[in-house]
């Protein structure tokens, strides 16, 4: 596992009429961060609708949730390992598809 570079999560989104903020959830290193933007979305841009937009902000806000997720995959089985390696292996991915399609349902919902 890696110690990522990035801010901590949580990160949570809040809107305004004008932005949409992505905002870190946690206090750091002795520095109040709580609340603070990591990213901000300008509504209002005729390339995006604003959907789209919140879908964006969705996606960003998960970054640190996929960083964790994706750090703790292991590599994948080798043609040595034995059955029972074989058999955990494949809950775990089971249980890491299932992780996925949860962020993913998440990313992509409209709420």
């Amino acid at each position: 596992m890696t110690t990522p570079a990035h801010t901590p999560g949580p990160w949570k989104i809040t809107e305004s009429p004008s932005s949409i903020f992505i905002r870190c959830g946690r206090r750091t290193d002795n520095h109040i961060r709580d609340g603070a933007p990591v990213a901000v979305i300008h509504k209002g841009h005729p390339s995006f609708t604003t959907e789209e937009q919140r879908t964006n902000a969705r996606l960003i806000a998960a970054a640190p949730e996929m960083h964790t997720l994706l750090d703790h995959l292991d590599p994948p089985l080798s043609h040595d390992d034995d059955c029972d390696s074989r058999m955990n292996r494949a809950c775990e991915c089971s249980c890491y598809r299932a992780t996925i399609n949860a962020l993913l349902t998440w990313i992509d919902s409209t709420g």
